[in-house]
C-alpha cells in the first residue's frame, strides 16, 4: 500500500527556521538537552562549545616509529583505573563496528585458492558502571 504524503517544499524560509530555533530553545529551556554531535543543526549560540574541541588528523609523519618507550609512555585504558580516561562520563551501553570489509582467503578443495573480500559486523555489550 502507498501512502501519498503531502509534497515537501525544496527550499526552507528563514522564518521557518527561526520558528524551528525557537521552539528547540524554549525545549532545551524547560531542561531538554540538544545532541551537538552534528554540527549542521546546533545553533549559532553553541557554536562556540566547538572551539576548544581539537581537529582530527589521520596523516601521521612518515619518520614516526612506535618504540617501546612510546609504547610504555600510553596509558592503560583497559586495565588502568577510570581516571585514565578523559571526557565526559556518558553511559555506554553497546559498542561495534559495522561493515568492516575483511579479505579472507579460502582454500579450493581441488587446488588453488580464492580471496573474498567479507563484510564483518562485530559488537560488544557493556556492564552499565563499568568503563568502556
Amino acid at each position: 500500500m502507498n501512502i501519498h504524503t503531502r509534497k515537501l517544499e525544496s527550499e526552507i524560509s528563514e522564518s521557518e527556521v527561526n520558528e524551528a530555533l525557537s521552539v528547540l530553545k524554549k525545549w532545551r529551556d524547560q531542561g531538554g538537552e540538544i545532541d551537538l554531535s552534528n554540527e549542521n543543526i546546533h545553533p549559532s549560540e553553541v557554536a562556540n562549545l566547538w572551539v576548544d574541541y581539537p581537529k582530527l588528523n589521520d596523516e601521521y609523519p612518515t619518520e614516526f616509529n612506535l618504540d617501546a618507550d612510546y609504547k610504555a609512555s600510553l596509558p592503560d585504558l583497559q586495565n588502568g583505573p577510570s581516571s585514565l580516561i578523559k571526557g565526559s562520563n556518558q553511559v555506554i551501553q553497546h559498542v561495534g563496528i559495522s561493515n568492516f570489509k575483511l579479505p579472507i582467503r579460502y582454500r579450493l578443495r581441488g587446488a588453488g585458492e580464492r580471496t573474498l573480500e567479507t563484510s564483518v559486523t562485530g559488537s560488544v555489550s557493556l556492564v552499565l558502571i563499568r568503563k568502556a
